[in-house]
């Protein structure tokens, strides 16, 4: 057969040439059948999708619509065409060779089974229609077929010049009824083509009211909807119809709904992505003040919204005072709002504006200066400055009756501000003599003695699994299901029985694993990941990226399985007395003692752990009865406690003592202030897991922080944080920084780790890391175990390197508004030098400011040479100016 070969060979023009030469009886039905049959065998085959390529499909569509098929089929076979040579132009010829009757109908068919996104089949449709005088569908995909014929350049989707689209349209008969129809279809997308339509209409094709009232409708639809592509889109097309002054009044409602949407978006808030396009709607839909003026109690309340949504309301609201159309009253909000937020862009434009209504409106200028003085309680003594200033300017014509309001403002301006202000308001310095506000020391408390019975113990997991933070619930606990299990272990089981039924939410390496041992004791299948059946606990080899202290801890409850198994101890021996891990050496002793009576040698990491927490002691009656003890366990303890335990190491790296901040050229990110990391083989020998937390390759995983972390080595914590537990510190590794209040709780020196990891933390973003670095700065000075001068020079050295000056003044501003302003300045004084010299770091200027309200708040004098030489540079630039402030406050 002719056509079943030029398919075969993929000879597409060829069909095309011999479908109009070929007989009649090679083009019925029975050779459309097996046409058809074709494709059918292909597909089951598999080689319509893979075998066929798209000119032999293309091939085949031309030569089966050519043959004797019904009309259905035949437009059931175009539709899911979605790629057609010629742009579909072809099909009028194949459709020729049909009747009349057949080519209608299969219009008809198309029309009912068309998609909108989809006109290769329009050239046959326009011209079956002129050919047999049938009526043109109106469906919304021949709208929109019809539209993108004449929009379109030929054979192609790229758009034809406007006149030649108008030019088009004039000479198709259709275009009366058809595009005023495109209007009031739903389903024709008029707005993919919008610029257009605005053009017919001015052109008198289209009516523009008609046409407005369409987008408009479009608009307040998707104005429901969330999402940013839409808004943004919606912006310029809203921007396109550019309505008149008469088309808004009557489309109030419209406008209404769709400001209201956005509005909503601004008062949810977000990001500034998130915000962006609403903010540049209402721009287009409000462009006036006469337009804004309905709304002012709305932007009002936005000024309490991110940034970029507080400053478009401030634009809103000076717009509409300059037109006057903002009362008195509501401008006295806005500065309440405005007037305490910490961004400095926002407050300087308000207290520009509050000058600007001072010198035009001058029956106001008392109200100004009262609403300036909401500054004063600003925390940002620069802002605090120049609303001092502009009190100053306008004071005069303000009038005496404002004095007492704003001495009483006053008493919240920093201290360098405050001898301005006296002198300014005629107050007398009230002054008290400076008292630094410092925390409580902590102590530590003590730890409850055993749990007494297996329901106590089943309570104490549950509560470990619940919150695996805390380290006492843990050590009872697990003393708990060792000392149960020796006692009645089947009592212990079904006690237990209601807390294994849930797995714990964490996967393994925390406290939350002591879970595994319950379920050890009850004889349950051990879970996918539970720590009897990880190799991290083996201590030394194969530790992923688990870390020692994770080791230790595994090592420890595998121990305390075992023992469990065996029956063998009684009870363990390194639960602490205190709650930061500390062990009393008396405790231990007679713990050991016990065992001996009994006649059990103690587990070795178990031992091994009590060691690492066993408080030194001088206490000759501890000492001698140690060495009493007959056994081996008993001798180690007796030399550990005679040799006073684990020796401390320095820290400090041996680079640090000679490097001058200010003058080293070294990169600095180089520097990083990392602490040393020294080893030491303790003697007696411990067990090797319990060894490698104090060993020379002791480092940190990845994983949560814990504070077991810093209970194993309760009066170790600098050789701890030299360790690498605490690397993610000051990296934007979130929760970090929580474990430096347990750090600074704990026992041992706080050397150059400890300060470093201080140091590092105040870099934190996070407000709730930023509280628990304040504390742990705060407790270090009130244990009198903070080196300021030390941790001064760190951040300089790390704020050389990263840049991140904003984050360290809010937590050194966070630790001076306690109270702890001269904590705060010995800080300052030690930093400012490194930061300052040379080419000063970025936000220096905000450190100075804070040095200055510190060193005016404690009394400070004494000269820093960099901040002098820094104020005698020409310039009026705020960093110069900060310099000077705190020059004068320190002569």
């Amino acid at each position: 057969m002719k056509l079943l070969e030029l398919v075969e060979a993929a000879d597409f023009d060829g069909v095309l040439r011999a479908l109009p030469d070929l007989p009649p009886e090679e083009r019925d039905t029975a050779c459309g059948d097996r046409l058809l049959a074709a494709r059918t065998t292909a597909e089951q085959e598999g080689t319509w999708a893979i075998g066929w390529n798209i000119e032999k499909k293309q091939t085949w569509l031309a030569a089966t619509l050519g043959c004797g098929i019904a009309p259905g089929t035949a437009a059931d076979l175009l539709i899911p065409f979605r790629a057609v040579p010629d742009g579909g132009r072809w099909l009028t010829a194949v459709a020729d060779l049909h009747p009349v009757a057949w080519r209608t109908e299969f219009v008809e068919r198309l029309r009912d089974g068309a998609r909108s996104h989809d006109d290769h089949w329009f050239p046959v449709v326009e011209h079956v229609v002129d050919t047999t005088g049938m009526p043109m569908p109106t469906c919304d995909a021949f709208l929109t077929a019809w539209l993108a014929k004449h929009i379109s350049l030929p054979n192609t989707y790229f758009p034809a010049p406007d006149e030649d689209v108008l030019a088009g349209l004039r000479a198709d008969e259709r275009t009366a009824s058809l595009l005023p129809l495109a209007l009031e279809r739903p389903g024709v997308d008029v707005r993919a083509w919008l610029r257009r339509f605005v053009r017919f209409a001015a052109e008198g094709l289209v009516d523009r009211g008609l046409l407005v009232r369409r987008i408009m409708a479009d608009l307040v639809r998707d104005a429901q909807a969330e999402n940013r592509f839409l808004a943004r889109v919606n912006v310029g097309q809203f921007e396109l119809l550019a309505l008149t002054a008469e088309e808004r009044v009557a489309l109030a409602d419209d406008l209404t709904a769709i400001i209201d949407a956005q509005l909503t978006r601004l008062f949810d808030d977000g990001t500034r992505m998130e915000t962006e396009p609403a903010l540049t709607y209402l721009r287009a839909l409000l462009p006036t003040p006469a337009d804004n003026a309905p709304r002012t109690r709305e932007h009002l309340a936005l000024l309490d919204r991110s940034l970029p949504v507080a400053t478009h309301a401030q634009e809103v609201l000076i717009g509409l005072d300059g037109a006057g159309l903002l009362a008195p009253e509501d401008f006295s909000e806005s500065c309440r709002r405005v007037l305490p937020r910490p961004e400095k862009k926002l407050v300087r434009a308000q207290l520009s504006w509050l000058d600007r209504i001072a010198k035009r409106e001058p029956a106001r200028v008392a109200q100004v200066v009262r609403d300036a003085a909401l500054t004063f309680h600003n925390h940002e003594p620069v802002l605090q400055e120049r609303a001092l200033a502009l009190v100053a300017r306008h004071l005069r014509k303000a009038g005496d009756a404002v004095l007492p309001e704003l001495r009483t403002a006053a008493g919240a301006l920093g201290a360098s501000l405050a001898p301005r202000a006296a002198e300014l308001l005629g107050t007398e310095d009230t002054t008290e003599p400076y008292a630094e506000v410092l925390p409580p020391v902590p102590e530590p408390q003590p730890v409850p003695g055993p749990l007494g019975t297996p329901l106590d113990v089943a309570e104490e997991v549950a509560a470990v699994i619940a919150d695996n933070w805390d380290v006492v619930p843990f050590e009872r606990a697990l003393d708990g299901l060792v000392r149960h299990a020796a006692r009645d272990r089947a009592a212990l089981a079904a006690a237990l029985e209601p807390v294994v039924r849930r797995d714990p939410r964490s996967i393994g390496g925390t406290q939350s694993d002591v879970y595994d041992v319950a379920r050890f004791v009850r004889g349950d299948e051990p879970r996918e990941w539970a720590v009897q059946s990880r190799d991290h606990w083996a201590y030394r080899y194969n530790f992923g990226d688990d870390n020692q202290a994770k080791a230790m801890l595994a090592a420890r409850l595998v121990e305390a399985m075992r023992i469990v198994e065996s029956g063998a101890q009684p009870f363990l021996l390194a639960v602490p007395t205190l709650s930061t891990g500390a062990l009393d050496a008396g405790v231990l002793v007679e713990r050991v003692a016990e065992c001996e009576r009994l006649d059990v040698t103690p587990a070795e990491v178990d031992f091994g752990q009590a060691l690492l927490r066993v408080t030194p002691t001088a206490d000759e009656q501890v000492l001698r009865a140690a060495e009493e003890l007959r056994s081996e366990s008993g001798r180690r303890l007796a030399r550990w406690l005679r040799d006073g335990g684990l020796p401390h190491q320095d820290s400090t790296p041996p680079w640090w003592a000679d490097f001058d901040v200010a003058k080293d050229e070294t990169s600095y990110r180089e520097r990083w202030c990392d602490a040393a990391r020294p080893g030491v083989e303790p003697e007696p020998p411990l067990p090797p897991v319990a060894a490698d937390l104090v060993g020379p390759n002791a480092r940190a995983g990845e994983g949560p922080p814990a504070t077991f972390w810093v209970a194993q080595l309760p009066h170790h914590r600098d050789e701890l944080a030299a360790r690498g537990y605490l690397e993610g510190l000051g990296h934007g590794v979130r929760r970090w920084p929580r474990l430096l209040p347990h750090l600074a709780e704990s026992g041992g020196p706080a050397g150059f780790a400890v300060h470093c990891a201080v140091a590092r933390s105040m870099a934190t973003s996070f407000e709730q890391d930023r509280t628990a670095t304040v504390d742990a700065l705060l407790v270090l000075a009130a244990r009198e175990q903070l080196n300021a001068g030390l941790l001064g020079k760190q951040l300089a050295v790390l704020l050389r390197g990263l840049g991140m000056a904003n984050r360290v003044h809010e937590t050194l501003r966070a630790a001076a508004e306690t109270g702890a302003h001269r904590t705060t300045w010995s800080i300052l004084a030690a930093a400012l030098p490194g930061l300052l010299t040379g080419t000063p770091v970025r936000g220096a200027g905000t450190l100075l400011a804070l040095a200055t309200e510190c060193a005016a708040r404690c009394g400070a004098t004494g000269e820093l040479p960099a901040v002098t030489e820094l104020a005698a540079r020409k310039g009026s630039s705020q960093l110069v100016k900060n310099a000077r402030a705190l020059r004068d406050v320190l002569s």
